[in-house]
């Protein structure tokens, strides 16, 4: 959606809708003026098409295999804002310690990721080519 990449990919990577349920997104949405501490407020007309698109193609509205894993890790009812709040995440990162992350000046937060998943802005999350900067030699 290219309201969608212009709109939330100009401040951070666009992510793949499929990472969190529908009712994350509206939530994520709903919370603009106050997202994560930035009024990331938008024009009405961009909130409506930019939250259907995103429920739209949601990890419970779309067949897929890690979409199945993502909601069956959040519990009926929940409503993470982040992705790293899950606990399919939680459980394919745990191997990385956060001195690797959070205090990794190249990548700062599990947020950012592109810093490791160099496709993650095509939805590519390949464990294999992940590659931490400053720890590359790492293989997990």
């Amino acid at each position: 959606n290219d309201v969608y990449a212009r709109e939330c990919g100009s401040c951070h990577m666009a992510y793949p809708p499929g990472l969190l349920p529908a009712r994350s997104w509206e939530r994520v949405m709903r919370e603009l003026p106050s997202h994560f501490g930035d009024d990331a407020s938008l024009p009405a007309e961009a909130v409506r098409e930019i939250t259907a698109y995103l429920q739209a193609n949601a990890s419970d509205r779309v067949v897929s295999r890690t979409g199945t894993k993502i909601g069956d890790s959040i519990g009926s009812g929940k409503a993470p804002l982040r992705i790293s709040e899950t606990r399919y995440f939680q459980r394919k990162h745990n191997e990385v310690p956060r001195i690797m992350v959070a205090e990794n000046p190249q990548v700062k937060s599990f947020a950012n990721c592109t810093a490791c998943h160099r496709e993650a802005d095509k939805g590519v999350f390949d464990e294999h080519d992940a590659r931490i900067p400053g720890f590359e030699w790492v293989r997990f």
